[in-house]
Formats: structure tokens, C-alpha cells, sequence
């Protein structure tokens, strides 16, 4: 059974045609958005927690914006059943994300400062009993973010065998 060489080029350039529109999605700032949910917080800002696809992998991402900037953070890789993040403010205005699986992020969100995600190695001392809980995202089944306040989801960290965090212990479900 012989292959022409015309059929042949066709696959070739449907083969050629696949993979590059998988090069775009893995090129794209953050990959292609699945969904968003705006999360409102104290001081006029707001935390936007998107899920994001990409080639490789899926990811949370999650951005504090108020009226003098915004801050950008990918939290972590969809590796499964890591699929629900906790946001807390703490006493000094930090906004902190920590999801399943122990991930930790924090934002500061001072008045009238643009928000700055916080690099550097965070703050060890504390243990974070005295930050306020403000409510979890959960990504469903369908692939849609849910935001739920602490009295529609109790507090709680799953992590998953991935270790542990320093903050919010009595929360902690190893």
C-alpha cells in the first residue's frame, strides 16, 4: 500500500499545525484563562484568583490589586488534589494565600501604596493565629473557581502530604 507524497505532506503540515498552536498556549503570559473569581478585601482591594491552563501544567494564580497598583503571583501548579486556597488578612495588612498542599503567598496592601508581593523569605516568627480568616476558592469539578466566606467553609488546610506550613497550625489536616 503506498503513501503518496501529497497525503504524506498533509499529515506532516496537520502534525506541524498541532504543535505550534501548543507552542502559542505555552507561550501565552499565564496561558489561556479557564476562570476568574474577584475576591473583595479590606482597604477598597481586591484579590483576583484565576485558573489558568497550559501545556505543561495548570496553575493558580492570584493578583492584589487596589487604586495605586497591583501585585502578580502564581500560587501553584495544578498537581491534582490541591484545588482550594485560604485567603487571611493579618493585623499589618498583609493579604496571605496559603492552599493545599501548604503553598504560601503574601501580598502587602498598605493605604494609599500599590500592592507588593512579599519575595523575600517570610516572616518566620509568627505562626499566624492572629490573622482573619477571610474564606476559601475552591476549583470545582466543572473547572469553575467558587469563593465560599467562612460561614458557607469552615478553615481548614489540606496538605496533602506535601509537607506543612509554619501558619495557621490548628487549621492543619495532614
Amino acid at each position: 500500500m503506498a503513501v503518496s507524497t501529497l497525503r504524506l505532506g498533509k499529515w506532516f503540515a496537520l502534525l506541524a499545525s498541532v504543535a505550534c498552536l501548543a507552542a502559542c498556549l505555552e507561550a501565552l503570559p499565564g496561558g489561556r484563562l479557564v476562570d476568574e473569581l474577584a475576591v473583595p478585601l479590606p482597604n477598597d482591594g481586591k484579590l483576583l484568583v484565576s485558573y489558568r491552563v497550559r501545556v505543561s501544567t495548570p496553575s493558580f494564580e492570584a493578583s492584589a490589586i487596589n487604586a495605586y497598583g497591583g501585585s502578580h503571583q502564581k500560587l501553584w501548579d495544578d498537581w491534582g488534589p490541591a484545588k482550594r486556597g485560604n485567603i487571611y488578612v493579618t493585623p499589618d495588612d498583609r493579604i496571605v494565600v496559603i492552599g493545599s498542599g501548604g503553598f504560601v503567598s503574601m501580598f502587602e496592601m498598605h493605604n494609599g501604596k500599590a500592592p507588593r508581593l512579599l519575595k523575600e523569605k517570610l516572616p518566620p516568627t509568627e505562626d499566624g493565629q492572629d490573622w482573619k480568616y477571610l474564606g476559601a476558592f475552591v476549583l470545582s469539578d466543572g473547572g469553575n473557581l467558587v469563593f465560599a466566606r467562612p460561614s458557607e467553609m469552615s478553615e481548614h488546610i489540606e496538605l496533602l502530604g506535601g509537607g506543612g506550613s509554619p501558619y495557621r497550625l490548628a487549621a492543619q489536616i495532614p
